[in-house]
């Protein structure tokens, strides 16, 4: 048994000495609670023994989730704003089209698999385990976001391109109409989608 003090042989040698002491005797039910109240020392062995650690697998891919806000984050403590935003917020008071870029945006990122909609109070992030796209703005003049991807490169409908380490790099465009988000778009997302997932770690 993993975790026990003092090893498999003693917890045995107890574990027998107390099934002998509840339920080999006559009158064994009816002293059963009385008995087990009796040794709390050995039931907290025998149920420390039956909980198992988590594996280290199972520890990386549990996200953290910050007591203020319920955010989740792959890196505990992650530093953020904390604050109580939504979508709704976000694209109230945004003209149809706006809207409807948004929605497409969004559509095309969610065909890649599940996220988590992080907004904030001036953007909406889109989460695997950490943030790989943004709406950082958004009104009739287009829908303003960025991608990021594990290497750097240019690409003529980029506005900007930032270089944060080796592995983390930002592409940024703008979106005026709904044909705009088309498949080279999509294939940005994807890539950008394994970056959320943190497949880039793994290699």
């Amino acid at each position: 048994m993993w975790g026990l003090p003092g090893g498999d042989a003693v917890l045995r040698k107890e574990r027998h000495a107390v099934h002998n002491s509840i339920f080999c005797h006559p009158g064994a039910s009816a002293q059963r609670s009385q008995n087990l109240a009796g040794v709390p020392e050995l039931q907290d062995k025998i149920q420390r023994s039956r909980i198992k650690p988590k594996s280290q697998t199972d520890q990386k891919n549990t996200l953290w989730l910050c007591p203020k806000c319920a955010r989740p984050f792959a890196n505990r403590n992650q530093s953020h704003s904390c604050g109580k935003y939504s979508v709704d917020d976000f694209l109230s008071g945004k003209s149809e089209h706006a809207i409807a870029l948004f929605n497409r945006f969004r559509q095309m990122i969610e065909s890649c698999g599940p996220i988590i909609l992080a907004p904030a109070k001036t953007r909406v992030g889109f989460q695997v385990r950490m943030i790989f796209a943004s709406v950082n703005k958004l009104n009739d003049d287009g829908l303003f976001a960025h991608l990021v991807f594990a290497r750097r490169f240019e690409h003529p409908r980029f506005t900007k391109v930032e270089s944060f380490s080796p592995r983390n790099h930002t592409g940024n465009f703008r979106i005026k109409t709904i044909e705009e988000l088309d498949d080279e778009v999509l294939e940005w997302i994807r890539e950008s989608y394994k970056v959320g997932n943190q497949e880039h770690l793994k290699k």
